[in-house]
Parts: C-alpha cells; structure tokens; sequence
C-alpha cells in the first residue's frame, strides 16, 4: 500500500492596506499579486510570510512608508 502524503491547509486573512498599495499614478498591488507571492512562499513559516508581503508591498510602492494599515493572520496545518 502507498503512503500518502499529509495534507496541508492555510487560513491566510489580510486587511486591505497591502492589496489597495500603489505607487504614484499606478496599478495597486491587488489580490492576484497578493496571492501569487503567497503560493510562492507557502512551504515558509507564517511569520516569515507576513515579513516578507510587508518587503514586497513596500518594494512595490518604492517606499517603507505604507499609508494604509497591512496586518496578517496565516495559520497553517498539517495533519
């Protein structure tokens, strides 16, 4: 009989401040950007995903500065 493999799930919830980021006279970083960094980099911890949007959104809008609040919550499981 073969081994199956565990399944794992994600719950990923965000406020809205990281899909509404824009540069100046831009498109926003949306949630088809926000997804695809996600499946990218869903083998990593949680923590270090919610680190790294945060990176890629501020590299996006070409500053550290965000105005809009950007919070996560990713939980995920294995089992």
């Amino acid at each position: 009989m073969g081994r199956c493999r565990p399944l794992t799930t994600y719950c990923f919830m965000q406020t809205d401040g990281s899909q509404e980021a824009h540069p100046p006279s831009s498109e926003l970083f949306g949630l088809q950007r926000t997804l695809d960094f996600f499946k990218d980099r869903r083998a990593m911890a949680g923590s270090q995903i919610s680190k790294e949007i945060r990176l890629e959104v501020c590299n996006f809008v070409g500053s550290r500065y965000i105005a809009d609040d950007m919070a996560a919550i990713i939980v995920r499981r294995t089992g």
